[in-house]
């Protein structure tokens, strides 16, 4: 990963950062600011009307997740960010008479959805489609989200009297008006199934796995589990599997496969997505409030980039940052199968350091902790050969073997891993990025008959990159000597490790996603977890604790697991324990300094979730939890390294014309700028060169053709002219029949809701 500087950036006093001994009279500037804007972040759980009139008070910068309940007009003060809440989701009783094949479904659904006409808000969408303007692939469906439209709008509201049962808010105000509510005997059913609960869990420095905000994804695991139709199952399981081990040779193919997918998963519409939902989350940008707003599509406000990108206006690189949520942290506090709630999810996205993270407004991922460098294999060429001396962890062990000689892959990944010190102390060490990899392989493969030895969690978490790692070498360590302000010398640690996959992916962020060697926590926390779930003193992931009947495992909020777990540190401090998968990389004097350090945070800190993250638990309660920053110099993300992802431009294309072969394109950009200390939307023509600040605008027109059949005929690239409209190439010597072209423009790689036309034309035979 480049480390980021920020030129410009004076800091008076350098004690403030190492929270020691000040610099500030030796007259240093530091050019690097580690870590992120706010110096403090307390997250607690506030209800809904009294977080509208701490949020018009800016006692509190933000509320996530949910509606605050304004009494009047929402202040002038009070703005709003949306992203994709719930897809709300209808299905049939199998009992019920008035739905028994696929054709009658798909009709009894359409009059549905056709009877909801007009109850389209701010914060529902009817949409009859599973892919939305909040997924990156919105484009290469549009037409057959238009087409879905037509046929609700041709058939017309359903006429006769249905049972209904609804899960949801919005689902229960769109049936209550129209149809019966029954607890037994439902015809019908409608529910708002939330977005993330679709994105699969986290496991520490593994957010998921890279095509998790793909519609195509969503849709697959929203549908796939109710498909009746035997030939549907099968079609589905093969086009699925070939989009996920990236068995396809390029967007053409990668398109076609996703229309299929939708295509199979939606045919008998066992169930069927008529829509989504909203969700609206507020903050407060008055003078005294917050700017430098990056929302994830999916995410909203609680994701990573918010948190590395959101300042406050009245502090240039520090303050109190106080964040609302409607929701008690209820999950359990640890790293492997916990912080599975908003709640969760928001403190660890604090704490936690990714090894990449998602990009807010595509499905693409940002370097953090590690800068990957990919090599694809030719698939013919039958891929990359690793070499002998390569690992491989065992299933059911984790242990790392040789994986011998002639092993293949289809890609190579090289990354650099910019490492730092742990809030123990302790510095990241190549032992800390191999151990997760052990954890997915002991824990993630149900092996024996000891249901201790396995966790369903962490096998459905892992079992993307298990099915596709092939091996894993490290190659060196390189160390070197970085000086900040011109004389603060800083060392530097980079491991450079090589993982080798078999997935491809156009998106090579999305190859790097798969298998990062990374952890955001120690080796020594992790065995500590790995031994009290082994003892049956705790379960990783709240479902096998139910299973087993043990209480689901926490680092800090669980008194007498933290009694149990403090004794454990002090033995193992005495024996210098370490796993045998790690026997290899660590001595036994090394184990020993890691759990003398382990056992000393503990006993001051009085909680065991050690990370390298920019922030560490300061405080919690069973509603809040306050993170105080760790300014570590060596930390390579710094204050600004991430603002380039917040208030993304965004096109509005004005015309799409066809010109014989071409089809030419005119579009708007719209930005974000800067007005003293508020911000305000600028629209201005398209044109080469156009600026964001003093960053030149990358602007990516992407096109589909499609055949009169359905099939994809081309996917491309619109080139722009001197004057600014994009140009468009059509495919020679088109047979006679109706074709239908798409467009979309991304700037900057903003896919969020895009400006999308859909234009149809005749071909006449050549």
């Amino acid at each position: 990963m480049t480390i980021k500087r920020l030129s410009g950036v004076t800091l008076v006093c350098l004690g403030v950062l190492l929270g020691g001994t000040s610099l500030a009279d030796a007259g240093h500037e530091v050019t690097h600011i580690p870590s992120y804007y706010p110096q403090e972040i307390a997250i607690e759980s506030v209800d809904p009307a009294a977080a509208a009139t701490e949020l018009t008070k800016n006692k509190m910068q933000a509320y996530i997740g949910s509606l605050p309940r304004f009494a009047g007009p929402i202040p002038k003060n009070v703005k709003a960010v949306e992203s994709l809440d719930a897809f709300l989701v209808l299905s049939f009783n199998p009992a019920s008479n008035v739905s028994r094949q696929g054709d009658e479904r798909c009709a009894l659904a359409r009059g549905i959805v056709a009877a909801l006409a007009g109850s389209s808000s701010a914060d529902v969408r009817l949409t009859p489609y599973p892919v939305t303007p909040f997924h990156p692939d919105y484009l290469q469906h549009l037409d057959r989200i238009e087409q879905a439209k037509a046929m609700v709008a041709s058939q017309g509201a359903i006429k006769q009297a249905l049972k209904f049962r609804a899960h949801g808010e919005h689902a229960l105000a769109l049936v209550r008006p129209r149809w019966q509510l029954v607890g037994k005997g439902w015809d019908a059913s409608l529910e708002e199934v939330p977005a993330t609960r679709l994105m699969s869990a986290q496991l520490d420095g593994w957010l998921g796995p890279p095509w998790m905000k793909q519609g195509w994804f969503q849709a697959y695991r929203l549908l796939a589990p109710t498909l009746s139709n035997p030939r549907d199952k099968t079609a589905t399981e093969s086009t699925y599997r070939r989009l996920v081990y990236g068995e396809h040779e390029d967007l053409t193919e990668q398109y076609s496969l996703e229309r299929r997918l939708l295509a199979d998963l939606t045919r008998g519409c066992d169930r069927v997505v008529i829509g989504y939902t909203v969700r609206r989350e507020y903050y407060n940008d008055e003078l005294s409030g917050v700017e430098n707003i990056a929302v994830d599509s999916q995410l909203g406000l609680n994701s990573p980039v918010f948190i590395r990108t959101v300042k406050l206006k009245d502090f240039p690189w520090n303050g109190w940052l106080r964040l609302g949520m409607n929701e008690k942290p209820g999950a359990a506090w640890n790293p492997i199968g916990g912080f599975s709630d908003a709640a969760g999810r928001l403190i660890w996205s604090t704490l936690g350091d990714p090894a990449l993270l998602p990009v807010p407004y595509n499905g693409s991922w940002i370097h953090d902790r590690v800068n990957p460098h990919v090599t694809l294999a030719w698939r013919p060429s039958g891929g990359l050969e690793l070499p002998v001396d390569a690992v491989v962890p065992q299933s059911g062990t984790g242990m790392l073997i040789p994986v011998g000689e002639k092993k293949f892959a289809l890609a190579k990944i090289v990354y650099e891993v910019a490492t730092s010190r742990f809030s123990d102390g302790t510095p990241t060490e190549v032992a800390d990025l191999l151990y997760p990899y052990v954890i997915a392989y002991r824990w993630g493969v149900k092996s024996s008959g000891d249901d201790r030895a396995y966790d369903p969690v962490i096998e459905a978490t892992t079992r993307p990159m298990r099915e596709q790692l092939v091996g894993l070498k490290v190659l060196r360590v390189e160390r070197k000597i970085e000086k900040i302000g011109g004389e603060i010398e800083v060392p530097k640690r980079i491991p450079i490790v090589e993982v080798y996959v078999n997935f491809t992916a156009r998106e090579l962020p999305q190859v790097a996603a798969l298998a990062p060697p990374w952890s955001t926590v120690p080796w020594q926390v992790l065995v500590l977890m790995e031994e009290a779930v082994q003892r049956g003193l705790a379960a990783f992931s709240k479902e096998q604790a139910q299973r087993l009947g043990v209480s689901w495992l926490d680092l800090v909020r669980d008194p007498p697991l933290q009694a149990k777990l403090l004794g454990l540190t002090g033995q193992f401090a005495q024996s210098g324990y370490r796993p045998p998968a790690l026997r290899e990389l660590v001595t036994e004097e090394q184990a020993r300094a890691r759990w003398r350090a382990l056992k000393q945070f503990a006993e001051v800190n009085k909680h065991f979730l050690v990370t390298n993250g920019p922030y560490r638990l300061k405080q919690w309660s069973d509603t809040s939890a306050v993170v105080q920053v760790d300014r570590d110099l060596a930390y390579p993300g710094g204050v600004g390294s991430f603002n380039h992802y917040a208030y993304p431009p965004r096109a509005a294309i004005t015309a799409v014309k066809r010109d014989g072969r071409h089809v030419l394109i005119y579009a708007d950009v719209e930005t974000v700028v800067q007005e003293q200390r508020n911000h305000a939307t600028v629209r201005e023509p398209l044109k080469p060169g156009a600026l964001r600040g003093l960053y030149v605008i990358r602007t990516d027109s992407r096109f589909v053709v499609i055949g009169p059949d359905g099939s994809v005929l081309r996917v491309g690239t619109a080139k722009m002219a001197e004057d600014g409209h994009l140009v468009a190439e059509l495919p020679e010597h088109l047979p006679r029949g109706r074709y239908t072209f798409l467009v979309a423009i991304y700037l900057d790689g903003n896919t969020v809701d895009p400006s999308a036309k859909l234009l149809r034309f005749e071909a006449n035979a050549s």
